[in-house]
């Protein structure tokens, strides 16, 4: 009986795509095997990093701070998804001459690689990539191959002290430091802050687990208004946001937690105010040359 609803549905597939019984069976076992493994990306529900840590089995590795970890992603450093384009957009509009950006979990520069493809890079421009170690030392191999000056990389957060430019796509929920203690504690914070790829939740913030086999790590869903308003409270205003539909980001489900569900990821650009702006910094005078902001009077 368990085949019947599956022979059901192959025959509609077939009458509605007008494609031959075999080819609909595939598209239905395949749907149905990234249904099964996406679902099974993630499990629990914790109030904190630390309990979702406790909760992962003591055999297995947690994060990215390992040889194999390296290497996944690495299709994405020529291949464009739909989030990528707003990012894109506001890259333009703000990246000068001077400009330098602290790519935060950029891995090994996937996004340097695949947007240097799409947006004339100045010069002089710096891009550095802040990851775990391991993750570090394969970018700077393949940025010593590839002979990329402009981009490097460290495993300090504080780093991003006096730089222009703040970029995080997709690594906030897997970090534990929450971005609005990064920026609280620097004395140079970046004049502009894209975040891409983020599970937002107009619900309670909370924890789970993330595994799909090579990684295994906690993983953070935000509620919106609080995260936003740690922003906020930085002295940053909220410029732009979009949602985001796409595999991997286009949905979140929690093993027998269907309530904590998201149905699309957030991107948000958000911009230091001008009264938190001091004109001794480099990266204000960058864009006041660039005549993005008006000369204090």
């Amino acid at each position: 009986m368990s085949q019947e609803p599956q022979s059901q549905s192959i025959d509609q597939l077939r009458r509605v795509l007008r494609i031959p019984r075999r080819l609909a069976h595939r598209l239905i076992l395949s749907s149905l095997r990234a249904a099964a493994s996406f679902d099974s990306l993630f499990h629990g529900v914790y109030e904190s990093y630390e309990e979702a840590q406790r909760h992962i089995p003591v055999h297995r590795r947690t994060g990215y701070n390992h040889q194999e970890a390296t290497t996944l992603y690495r299709h994405f450093m020529s291949s464009i998804r739909l989030s990528d384009y707003p990012v894109l957009f506001w890259l333009r509009q703000i990246i000068n001459e001077r400009s330098s950006v602290f790519d935060l979990g950029g891995h090994v520069g996937l996004a340097y690689y695949l947007f240097r493809r799409y947006l004339d890079f100045p010069d002089d421009l710096k891009w550095i990539v802040c990851d775990v170690p391991e993750i570090c030392r394969a970018g700077l191999k393949i940025a010593q191959e590839k002979k990329q000056p402009q981009l490097s990389f460290t495993t300090e957060l504080g780093d991003v002290d006096g730089l222009e430019i703040l970029l995080a796509a997709g690594a906030l929920q897997v970090i534990e430091t929450p971005i609005s203690s990064i920026l609280g504690q620097l004395e140079r914070k970046p004049l502009h802050i894209l975040i891409n790829r983020t599970p937002l939740s107009d619900g309670a913030s909370f924890f789970s687990v993330q595994d799909f086999g090579t990684v295994v790590s906690p993983y953070h869903v935000f509620n919106r208004g609080e995260f936003v308003d740690s922003i906020l409270q930085q002295g940053y205003e909220l410029v732009d946001s979009w949602p985001i539909a796409e595999p991997l980001c286009g949905s979140f489900v929690v093993r027998f937690h269907s309530e904590k569900s998201l149905h699309s990821y957030s991107g948000l650009y958000f911009r230091l105010r001008r009264d938190q702006r001091t004109p001794s910094d480099k990266h204000y005078d960058a864009v006041q040359q660039a005549g993005m902001v008006e000369t204090p009077s």
